[in-house]
């Protein structure tokens, strides 16, 4: 959605991102758009106790696997200096 920079105060993404093909721009776009102070807050499934992507050939399945690691990585290497992790 066309959503402008700085507008939104709160993003609530339940099982959302997993279905993305590239997390971190999606990640980084929904940072550009909630304001100063506002949050991000995100449900993913590790995929070790869930579906696998590799085996996930439907239009809608899931494009990444997950697990708390990985995302640790991911905020690391593309959000650290636009967002605080708690």
């Amino acid at each position: 959605l066309p959503f402008a920079d700085n507008t939104i105060d709160y993003i609530v993404a339940l099982h959302i991102l997993e279905h993305m093909p590239d997390i971190a721009a999606v990640v980084s776009r929904w940072l550009q758009i909630i304001k100063p102070g506002g949050g991000l807050g995100l449900i993913l499934p590790d995929w070790r106790y869930t579906w696998d992507a590799r085996n996930d050939d439907h239009e809608w399945g899931h494009r990444v696997n997950t697990t708390p690691e990985s995302m640790r990585e991911l905020y690391q290497k593309y959000w650290a200096k636009d967002a605080s992790l708690e």
